[in-house]
């Protein structure tokens, strides 16, 4: 029987987790939801037929995902300086470790778990084949949480991660700890291990093969935090306006309703007897049955009409303001959810660009610290004490302002004599570290070809004459 109750052992760090990362479970999975378009029905009628539950279905417009997307779109890692190669193209070595975890494309599902459901993990392991690169793994929070050291949000003293092994038919639960893994496992049962959010002590083993120390001192586990408050309280890029996204499909809902009503608006008769001669009460709905083809036969004195057309602009105009006051909260430019910016000038759209480029900027300050702790995690496992040095790693980013490529030339032919070659490429055209080292060969390339072609030809000597 594992111990759960002596505080600071494994038994007792894996019931604390497990049971606080299954309390989070709801959190996560709503975001998500929201994240996919998968909102909840705007509400209704209480009895709703299918045709109108499929109306419901279609009144959800997934601004939100829009609000996410925006800010992860412009977080793109393109390179990293150590304390072993503090060239401004960044160092190789680090680069190669980021190129063979497929980081070019998983560090996108980093970001954006953290941006979606405020919060999202990282693993750094020893190589999975015989090679020299460090796995890194993103992680999702679902499945994946960290305790930190009180005091020091960033310093992690314990971390677990739980999934489940479809194969063997097991529950399984990872917990590490400084130099040291723990694995446990016990048989599957119908809800995970994150749903019933319990670590019973008498129902997990522990696994002797795969438990052992760690090549770190560290816990290879490491937090993207989204929106983090000094007790550590993360949130979702778009948590605080899930009232709006609500609203405005509620509004959409009253619109398609109403759309749907008056496509057969109601009719109405005045005057008309409903019996007959024999006072045998008249069937007037098969009478007037509606048809492109009928012929209403209506006797003197009945008037005919339908009830009067109801103005949607009220409508469309609510959802539009909802939609602003949306951007406005988030910092989401119009561009992005109204698509209202049409032929305007470079000035009036970087404006409007401003404020999600300055919440961009800080997203990159946190997650940066995130990356620079992986890359020392990799560095460690590899025994390079110089580049894993964490004061002296440093994250490049590619500039999450956009500019079009006639506002780069004409920046850098007006300061191509003001400054150097390489910060021109870096700074004003913002050129990717990769880029500047192509560039750079196909520069010494050109000269080599220059001085080759400068060179006067010889004539080949046949029978010993020229």
């Amino acid at each position: 029987m594992i111990d759960t109750e002596t505080p600071g052992s494994p038994g007792w760090w894996a019931k604390r987790l497990a049971t606080e990362l299954g309390a989070r479970q709801a959190r996560y999975d709503l975001l998500d939801a929201y994240q996919r378009g998968d909102h909840p029905l705007p509400q209704g009628a209480e009895q709703c037929p299918n045709a109108y539950r499929r109306l419901q279905r279609k009144a959800r417009t997934n601004y939100v995902g829009l609000v996410a997307s925006a800010v992860t779109e412009r977080m793109n890692v393109v390179g990293f300086r150590t304390g072993a190669d503090r060239d401004e193209i960044g160092d190789e070595a680090a680069w190669r470790i980021w190129q063979a975890n497929q980081l070019d494309a998983d560090a996108g599902l980093v970001h954006e778990a953290s941006v979606v459901m405020g919060e999202s993990y990282a693993i750094v392991g020893p190589p999975a084949v015989e090679d020299d690169i460090p796995l890194i793994t993103p992680e999702d929070p679902r499945q994946v949480i960290t305790a930190s050291a009180p005091g020091r949000r960033r310093s992690v003293d314990a971390a677990l991660k739980t999934w489940s092994h479809d194969i063997r038919q097991e529950d399984r639960i990872v917990l590490y700890l400084p130099g040291e893994v723990w694995h446990f496992h016990r048989r599957r049962k119908s809800s995970g291990v994150t749903e019933d959010g319990t670590f019973d002590g008498s129902a997990w083993d522990v696994d002797e093969e795969l438990s052992g120390a760690l090549p770190l001192s560290r816990v290879p586990v490491v937090r993207f935090a989204n929106r983090e408050n000094l007790f550590g309280e993360t949130q979702g890029e778009f948590e605080d306006v899930l009232d709006i996204q609500d609203r405005i499909n509620h509004t959409i809902l009253d619109r398609l309703v109403v759309a749907s009503m008056q496509a057969f608006r109601q009719r109405w008769i005045k005057g008309v007897s409903t019996k007959d001669a024999e006072g045998n009460p008249i069937d007037l709905s098969s009478m007037l049955s509606a048809s492109a083809g009928a012929v209403w036969a209506l006797p003197a004195g009945v008037d005919l009409g339908e009830f009067d057309e109801v103005n949607l602009k009220p409508l469309l105009d609510a959802v539009s303001e909802d939609v602003r006051a949306l951007g406005a909260i988030t910092r989401t430019p119009p561009s992005y959810l109204l698509a209202e910016l049409v032929n305007v000038s470079a000035d009036a759209y970087t404006v409007t660009e401003s404020g999600l480029v300055a919440k961009v900027g800080n997203r990159l300050l946190q997650a940066g610290e995130s990356w620079e702790a992986v890359m020392s995690l990799a560095f460690e496992v590899l025994g390079d004490e110089a580049r894993a040095r964490r004061p002296d790693l440093e994250v490049l980013w590619a500039n999450p302002k956009r500019h079009t490529l006639s506002e780069l030339a004409d920046a850098a032919g007006k300061l191509k004599d003001v400054v150097s070659r390489r910060t021109l490429q870096r700074d004003v055209l913002q050129m990717t570290p990769q880029s500047i080292a192509r560039d750079e060969a196909d520069r010494s390339g050109e000269l080599l070809d220059a001085e080759l072609s400068g060179l006067p030809t010889v004539e080949p000597i046949t029978n010993g004459e020229p």
